[in-house]
């Protein structure tokens, strides 16, 4: 009885081995198994029953066991998914500054912004007539005059891109992005006749000009680092290939505000 006993321990304890080992594999398994290992318990009602029981309490383990290592899987899943979500956020912020702040992506480069574009007169010297009272006004020129533009800036930040932004480079690119017509320089070489009637009791007023403009501009910088700073800002009074006589009348002769005379 005591080797039969023992004989059938051992032969009881396989199928509780390959239940366990089965167990792991997941619930579909643990039905195979414990119909295949059925009959093993036969021999002995009550060591069926403990067998039984003991199987039972070891199979619920493992698939709690198995069930929570399933949840950690799709804890460590979800937290994968959420790092590589998060990864590729960062990634995207990481983009985006890239694409805002890296010198691969931008350029260094100067550009100028025109805010205003206001009509300017470039009188030219020695060439105002007053007459009057009534009658007519005729003058023309007869002397060449060189008209000049003028530049005026305030460099604020980044000496190293201000000195490049000379005057003659600040016109030239506010030439071409303006108003064709603007010159760096006008050359009067003669001017045309003109003659105008005068209003009985007033002084007519002849002054020869070019027409031009006055451009308030801004310049900016962006580096390397895509950040654009304003580098200067100004004015520049630019003429244009236009010129002709002015004429105004008023009560007494005068120049420039002031009454030359009272007759």
């Amino acid at each position: 009885m005591f080797t039969s006993s023992r004989t059938s321990t051992k032969t009881d304890s396989r199928p509780v081995k390959a239940l366990l080992t089965l167990a792991t594999a997941g619930t579909l398994s643990v039905v195979l198994a414990a119909s295949v290992a059925a009959p093993a318990f036969a021999a002995d009602p009550k060591k069926d029953k403990k067998l039984r029981k003991a199987v039972r309490d070891s199979v619920v383990s493992q698939i709690h066991d198995h069930d929570s290592d399933s949840d950690d899987v799709d804890d460590d899943d979800a937290d994968d998914t959420t790092t590589v979500t998060t990864n590729g956020h960062h990634r995207h912020h990481r983009r985006h500054l890239h694409l805002a702040g890296a010198g691969d992506d931008c350029n260094r480069g100067t550009f100028f912004k025109i805010h205003s574009l206001e009509p300017r007169h470039f009188y030219i010297p020695r060439t105002h007539f007053v007459d009057g009272p009534g009658g007519s006004v005729t003058a023309s020129v007869h002397r060449e005059h060189e008209v000049l533009a003028f530049v005026e800036a305030d460099f604020e930040k980044l000496r190293s891109i201000s000195r490049e932004l000379t005057p003659d480079t600040i016109i030239r690119t506010l030439i071409r992005t303006s108003i064709p017509h603007l010159e760096k320089r006008h050359m009067i070489f003669t001017g045309h006749d003109y003659t105008h009637d005068i209003t009985k009791g007033k002084y007519g007023n002849l002054w020869y000009r070019a027409f031009g403009y006055r451009v308030h501009w801004t310049v900016r910088a962006r580096l390397d680092t895509c950040k654009v700073l304003r580098t200067a800002r100004g004015i520049a009074d630019i003429p244009s290939a236009v010129e002709g006589w002015r004429y105004w009348e008023t009560d007494k002769p005068m120049f420039h505000g002031r009454v030359l005379s009272e007759k």
